[in-house]
């Protein structure tokens, strides 16, 4: 008979296949207080918002334990569409610790993964992340600066431009220039004007812009 080894709390042969011949075949339990040590040490890897809510569903969870609950076992934290999961290697029908783990996703849902305020959180379709309005907007602006300065600023030379669709530009430039310095152009192949600016209207912006992400770079780093 091949010899027998313990693998993920299964007997197995040498070949990876379950020996249920053996006495001793039935699965070995793991103990509920391990599992939960393991999962406290993926903490790392979450978002710093994020952490407070995980170490409250581990303190939760370290409270319900006993003996009745060793066999539980837990997968990985999952991390997307705006939440944080807790995975399971099987359904678990224990009420109380599939309550504790439903209630993290469900706040996961409304706290910000960065700041961890838990009011006014937004889901972001485009990064997949839950922010507060403070932070998407802070993201969202820094983004657009970044792209503006690097990409569009440096690779393109916009005094040899005409004119420049209005909105076609980043909302953050936008919102810097004054609406008297939008002009529209009448096309009869279209029903509506098309809003245009010219360079100079946009590069006389781009010293608020470094001051703004500068200020941005500075407080993301507190």
């Amino acid at each position: 008979m091949a010899d027998a080894h313990l693998q993920d709390n299964r007997w197995v042969d040498d070949n990876g296949m379950d020996i249920d011949e053996l006495p001793f075949a039935d699965r070995v339990e793991s103990k509920f207080a391990d599992q939960v040590e393991l999962l406290e040490a993926q903490r790392r890897d979450l978002p710093l918002g994020w952490h407070q809510i995980f170490n409250d569903t581990i303190r939760m969870l370290k409270a319900v334990d006993c003996p009745l609950r060793d066999g539980i076992e837990f997968s990985e934290l999952a991390v997307g569409r705006g939440a944080l999961r807790i995975q399971v290697f099987y359904a678990i029908t224990d009420k109380a610790v599939r309550g504790i783990i439903n209630k993290l996703a469900a706040r996961s849902e409304c706290t910000c993964e960065l700041c961890g305020r838990s009011y006014g959180a937004a889901y972001r379709l485009s990064s997949e992340q839950t922010l507060c309005t403070r932070c998407h907007v802070e993201t969202e602006l820094k983004e657009n600066i970044d792209l503006w300065l690097g990409d569009n600023y440096k690779s393109r030379n916009y005094k040899n431009t005409p004119v420049l669709e209005f909105d076609s530009l980043p909302w953050t430039i936008q919102q810097l220039i004054s609406k008297y310095k939008v002009r529209k152009l009448y096309l009869a192949s279209q029903e509506q004007p098309v809003r245009y600016v010219t360079p100079s209207d946009v590069l006389a912006h781009v010293d608020k812009l470094k001051v703004i992400k500068q200020f941005l770079d500075q407080s993301g780093s507190t």
